[in-house]
């Protein structure tokens, strides 16, 4: 039963692996760039992920017919936007919360398609091999290029603005449960052929988790180093 399940449901499962994955690696970097930099810095270093963080639920609220009352990126908590309930009732909280991750993505891809020094983004679908892909540029790019540098603080910002806040999954919890639900229902009576999808699924959020989890593994040990240092 259990074989079955899980032999009937890997789009879903991948959706959900991918998804975890972006969203803990870019949650822990962001949680530990806050602790190794004065907040007031971080806030100002990171002003254009927040821009395209706020303006992406700003465009969830467009598209599900919310009123935008008002959008603020340098308030205390960071950036936020006020909006009325949306015209969709039932999938315009889970549009509007889970926008930037769109959003994020969409920005990444056109980010990486004017100066993508790594080569990550391609038509690999594996993991490893997109992971060794990026290893192998580390020690073959012109580290003293400016462009390398302006793509890793694009990168940067966008790893910190994919990250939903406590707020956006407060906003849709049961909504956004239900969905992926269905949608594993859905593919589990094979109303669609799920493994068709999964391998879209990996090629476009797998260059993405790469970053990510880079930008994690760098900012890591200067974490732990704080810990210790104040303990």
């Amino acid at each position: 039963m259990i074989q079955d399940i899980i032999g009937h449901t890997v789009f879903i499962r991948s959706l959900i692996l991918v998804l975890a994955l972006l969203l803990l690696s870019s949650f822990f970097a962001k949680k530990f760039l806050l602790e190794i930099f004065p907040f007031s810095l971080f806030r100002f270093v990171v002003v254009p992920g927040v821009i395209i963080h706020e303006l992406s639920h700003a465009i969830g609220c467009f598209l599900t017919g919310a009123q935008v009352d008002s959008i603020s990126v340098f308030n205390k908590e960071g950036g936020e936007v006020k909006h009325g309930e949306p015209y969709i009732k039932f999938l315009g909280p889970t549009i509007i919360s889970m926008a930037p991750i769109v959003g994020s993505l969409l920005m990444f891809y056109v980010w990486s398609s004017l100066m993508n020094p790594f080569h990550v983004v391609g038509n690999n679908t594996a993991f490893i091999d997109s992971a060794d892909t990026f290893i192998s540029r580390l020690g073959s790019v012109d580290w003293l290029s400016w462009r390398i540098w302006l793509y890793l603080y694009g990168c940067m910002n966008l790893v910190i603005a994919i990250s939903p806040s406590a707020q956006d999954f407060t906003n849709c919890k049961w909504e956004l449960l239900i969905i992926f639900v269905t949608i594993g229902l859905l593919e589990y009576f094979q109303v669609f052929v799920g493994k068709n999808y999964s391998s879209v699924v990996y090629r476009y959020f797998i260059p993405y988790i790469i970053i990510a989890c880079f930008f994690l593994l760098l900012v890591t040990p200067f974490y732990l180093f704080k810990k210790k240092s104040s303990a």
